[in-house]
């Protein structure tokens, strides 16, 4: 669906001088997950001194049920944020712990991997038709850009956030990555930490993973995941970590995590709409929903999860960096 409705309503209630309570109290009765979504998205566009500590400590048992017990990730997404944005997003830890592992129950869309790094979203897929590409109308678009019509003809899950500095620099100690030997580039010293001009902060958004670093990625994720007899590559050679990877046959049917195809990513990005982008074309909405470089990413790549997710409850997929496909 066309996003520019909603959209304007998040952006453009508290501008209208809307009581907040209006849209608290509206949570109570409501059962939509888009409309919930949209709601907890939009309390953030009030000004504080309008929702005090009080009020917002008051709402936290409903936030945290939204976001752990939702069966909706764009709910639990959008929960998230807006507990992190109101400083009471102090539990979360503790409310993802009784779910790790855990196979997703009833509609739940989601789940937690083992580990409790990601939050994996399911997305509605198997689809036929669906438009890759941008349309014919879209401004700046290429004429080789489609839009072509693709199958996808499998059960797909994807993380909500990228890749975070401290997830990568665990993985790479763990296998011996030779990226982690370099001295540090801050004093040329100590051991590298992983912390750069490029990614500054362990929540950072790691910068910089060759497409065999994020192959390898997937393939030690599934190990610790327990499903090593699903593996979506191999590596051969005596160092197979330094290998180029090979894609295992029949990969796309395996349960074993991977990069996604250029199709199952835009699908992901687009979040159920079918415009240009998830928010719409407000370019002035743009800094709320994507890092880019002429506005918010000067000092590298941002801590991931700190703009608004989209209507799948995924998080940067407008920028901060590029993602790798298959």
């Amino acid at each position: 669906p066309d996003p520019e409705t909603r959209i304007q309503l998040i952006h453009g209630l508290a501008g209208y001088a809307i009581d907040p309570e209006l849209l608290i109290s509206r949570l109570e009765a409501e059962t939509e997950p888009g409309v919930i979504s949209a709601i907890l998205i939009g309390l953030d566009e009030f000004d504080l001194a309008n929702i005090p500590q009080e009020r917002r400590e008051a709402m936290r048992p409903i936030l945290e049920n939204y976001y752990a017990s939702s069966e909706d990730a764009g709910v639990r997404s959008s929960a998230e944020w807006l507990m992190k944005r109101w400083g009471i997003a102090d539990k979360l830890a503790d409310l993802d712990r009784p779910l790790l592992g855990k196979a997703p129950e009833g509609g739940r869309n989601w789940y937690l991997t083992k580990g409790g790094d990601f939050t994996m979203v399911l997305l509605p897929t198997p689809v036929a038709g669906f438009k890759m590409g941008s349309s014919k109308t879209e401004e700046n678009r290429n004429e080789n850009e489609g839009p072509v019509s693709v199958d996808i003809d499998r059960r797909v899950a994807i993380a909500t956030k990228e890749i975070t500095v401290a997830q990568f620099m665990r993985f790479a100690k763990e296998m011996n990555i030779e990226q982690v030997k370099k001295t540090n580039p801050k004093d040329g010293a100590d051991p590298w930490d992983g912390l750069d001009p490029k990614h500054p902060t362990p929540d950072s958004a790691m910068c910089g993973i060759s497409l065999k670093q994020a192959a390898l990625f997937c393939w030690w994720l599934t190990k610790q995941e327990g499903l090593d007899d699903q593996q979506c590559y191999q590596f051969a050679g005596e160092e197979f970590k330094d290998a180029n990877p090979i894609v295992v046959e029949g990969y796309l049917d395996k349960g074993g995590y991977r990069l996604p195809t250029e199709a199952e990513w835009e699908l992901a990005c687009r979040g159920g709409t079918t415009g240009a982008r998830y928010f719409g074309t407000v370019q002035d909405l743009l800094p709320k929903y994507a890092r880019f470089l002429d506005s918010n990413l000067h000092d590298g790549s941002q801590s991931v999860g700190s703009l608004r997710p989209n209507p799948f409850g995924l998080f940067d997929t407008l920028g901060n960096v590029t993602e790798w496909c298959q």
